[in-house]
């Protein structure tokens, strides 16, 4: 059974496609408008759940205060973190607000979803303080890998997996039993793969990375699909039924 561990949802076709395809997702609200769309999209598909955090990208366009309703309704916090390549917010207010999100979630011992462009030595350093389940989205850096791995993180592999040495790196290097696969959405895949793939496109790119993961570990596509299921099941639920459709939890 697939699962797509980090996306972007924007519309109602969007949440049928993954109902179609029968693929669990968890989709990421970064902005106090994303979240409230999530919401109201959320009760079509059972197999669809939710992660609630102020992206670093708009840490300048919104209050913490803003985001809280959405983080008290969250059983997954992100995607949050750091980003020094791809926006040009003030670092100290990014910090700031990632600090807050990451006590936030520790409280709670709620898993977080994280974003650590250009700044992975310094997120790695932050999140040796906390304790809750970590979760690293689409790691692509040459470096500072170990530091994660010495947290014990889980990693979602993206869809560049075939592309790019260094995120082919985690999915070698992660254990088995921390591996997740994600799309980032439509625009994730687009980025990564320089096509104009549609929604109908992603359970074969889910597919596509599990088989990168299996031939790189020496395993069957079906093993490894397994246990990325087994490890998302454990991480963002207690018990997945057989169908996302009978799923309606957060």
């Amino acid at each position: 059974m697939l699962c797509d561990a980090h996306t972007h949802i924007e519309t109602q076709a969007q949440v049928s496609s993954y109902a179609r395809q029968n693929i669990f997702c968890v989709a990421s609200g970064g902005t106090p408008d994303e979240c409230a769309d999530l919401l109201a999209l959320r009760g079509a598909y059972g197999g669809m759940s939710v992660s609630f955090g102020l992206h670093p990208w708009y840490a300048d366009r919104y209050s913490l205060e803003q985001m809280e309703p959405y983080l008290c309704k969250a059983s997954i916090i992100g995607e949050i973190g750091l980003d020094s390549v791809w926006c040009q917010v003030d670092p100290g207010r990014q910090r700031e607000i990632f600090l807050r999100q990451l006590d936030f979630a520790q409280q709670r011992r709620l898993p977080v979803i994280l974003h650590t462009k250009g700044c992975e030595q310094e997120c790695a350093a932050l999140l040796s303080r906390y304790t809750m389940p970590k979760v690293i989205h689409w790691y692509s850096c040459e470096h500072h890998l170990e530091h994660f791995l010495e947290q014990d993180c889980y990693f979602t592999i993206g869809p560049s997996v075939r592309q790019d040495p260094n995120v082919l790196a985690v999915a070698e290097r992660a254990p088995l039993r921390r591996l997740l696969v994600e799309t980032d959405g439509l625009s994730g895949i687009r980025w990564a793969l320089g096509r104009d793939l549609t929604t109908r496109h992603l359970g074969a790119v889910l597919r596509s990375s599990i088989e990168a993961i299996a031939a790189l570990r020496g395993l069957t596509p079906a093993e490894v699909e397994k246990l990325v299921f087994d490890n998302y099941s454990s991480l963002f639920t207690r018990g997945l039924p057989q169908s996302p459709a009978a799923n309606h939890g957060v």
